[in-house]
């Protein structure tokens, strides 16, 4: 099996599909934009941003925009 499938895997073993994968991925960006948007320290604040705009990229390229 490679990792790559070992990945796509849902906690009982059952392979999501990439629309699944990215609806789950964009609910991960609303969360880190909402950790941002409450951090008080720019550095951290910066940090969540960048990591919510990774998981929205993510997610735009497995459900098609």
């Amino acid at each position: 099996m490679t990792h790559e499938s070992e990945e796509a895997k849902g906690t009982v073993g059952v392979i999501r599909s990439p629309r699944a994968r990215g609806t789950r991925y964009r609910g991960h960006a609303a969360h880190f934009a909402r950790l941002a948007e409450a951090e008080p320290v720019e550095r951290i604040r910066d940090q969540w941003k960048d990591l919510a705009r990774n998981y929205a990229y993510l997610a735009s390229t497995l459900d098609g925009g």
